[in-house]
């Protein structure tokens, strides 16, 4: 059974980001909205949220977006979506004035990440707002 939820969840993400790649929002929120309702344990896997951050920072509800991001690296301690989820936060953050939790996820991206694009991202980013 968990593989079926597996694929529908990485479905259901695709989808949406190629609604999101489409500036098709009307769609992506529906498209949200009805995996939610379809699948609410899919909100434990991370997916759900991730892909709902993406949805509220391309419609410029970062504050809700940072919430879900937020939400969704708590307790993870690793998967492979979390260096995109946390270049992500960064921009949410940043995009919301809030530079001190910006600068302490940077940190984190550095140590956890090193070699990845989101440790370039969080470097540029403590170069602006200062270690």
């Amino acid at each position: 059974a968990w593989k079926l939820y597996a694929v529908n969840d990485a479905a259901q993400s695709a989808t949406i980001r190629a609604f999101l790649d489409q500036n098709a929002l009307e769609e992506a929120f529906a498209a949200l909205a009805q995996w939610e309702n379809a699948t609410p344990m899919s909100k434990l896997s991370g997916d759900l949220l991730l892909t709902g951050a993406r949805v509220y920072f391309h419609a410029g509800d970062f504050r809700r977006a940072a919430a879900l991001l937020k939400a969704s690296q708590q307790g993870e301690v690793m998967s492979s979506q979390l260096p995109d989820a946390m270049e992500l936060h960064l921009e949410a953050l940043m995009r919301l004035k809030r530079t001190d939790e910006a600068r302490e996820l940077a940190r984190q991206a550095l140590a956890r990440f090193p070699g990845l694009p989101v440790a370039t991202h969080a470097a540029r980013l403590l170069q602006e707002i200062g270690p």
